[in-house]
């Protein structure tokens, strides 16, 4: 036996080979002998089909994923053709090549296909689900604008939290100073400690607390509005004295500095 569509079949002995989808044309022949002249050629052409394949060892690595992390993503067609990858949860998680990124936490449906050619048919669809967990964060930056305060003013906090959600600032030395949304208010010379904190949500687990530490000095006081009442005085009368201590609040105390003129009580 032989094959005249070595492209499409082969013969070994007896055994025809299938190699690619079309017709296959096998040769019988027989030589002859000293008694037998060689036999006329017959041939027999065979139909071969498209043959069946499966996808096996569809994985992700690393799995589980975790919120902005990505996997790897592998199997092999018994075609030994390429596999193609595929997300049925894009809110959860796409795919690009062989790349699944996770988007949010949940459930993420990885698909696995091979659309066949013209000696395979397409494969059954395998899918693998990955649980894709709260991702960790961390806060930075935290700072103070100005980095140094004095009683009675205020500094501007700002930080970053990784997974972009806000940042929340609190004193932890409230004696010394305040705080409300991301403003810091002094209060009383000394440190003031203000930690930031981000909760977390459904994709991110909390962060770990951050804190800055903020030296406050003594604020700066000027007197205003100083008057006498009546503005013009005689020998033998009093006035009135009046004035106002600024941000402070201290009460101002009065003095003469021409007590020869006029004396203060």
């Amino acid at each position: 036996f032989g094959s005249s569509t070595p492209a499409v079949c082969t013969v070994a002995g007896s055994t025809v080979s299938y190699l690619a989808a079309g017709s296959c044309t096998v040769t019988a022949d027989q030589a002859g002998s000293a008694a037998y002249n060689p036999a006329p050629q017959v041939t027999l052409i065979i139909t071969v089909n498209k043959a069946d394949q499966d996808i096996t060892g569809l994985a992700a690595n690393p799995d589980p994923g975790e919120v902005d992390g990505t996997s790897a993503l592998s199997a092999t067609a018994s075609s030994g053709l390429d596999v193609t990858f595929g997300s049925s949860t894009p809110a959860v998680c796409t795919v690009a090549g062989s790349t699944v990124s996770y988007v949010t936490a949940g459930t993420c449906t990885v698909t696995a296909d091979q659309a066949g050619d013209a000696d395979y048919n397409a494969a059954t669809q395998v899918t693998l689900d990955i649980t894709v967990n709260p991702a960790d964060q961390t806060i930075t930056g935290l700072a103070a604008d100005p980095a140094g305060g004095q009683t009675g003013g205020t500094s501007a906090l700002s930080a970053t939290a990784s997974s972009g959600l806000a940042v929340t600032f609190a004193s932890s030395t409230a004696p010394i100073c305040t705080v409300s949304g991301s403003t810091v208010t002094y209060i009383a010379v000394g440190t003031c400690t203000i930690t930031a904190d981000q909760a977390g949500d459904a994709n991110y687990n909390a962060a770990p607390q951050v804190s800055i530490d903020i030296t406050v000095a003594m604020g700066d006081q000027v007197i205003t509005d100083f008057v006498s009442n009546p503005p013009v005085g005689a020998i033998g009368l009093t006035a009135t004295l009046s004035a106002t201590g600024g941000a402070s609040g201290n009460p101002v105390t009065f003095g003469s500095l021409t007590p020869d003129v006029c004396t203060v009580s």
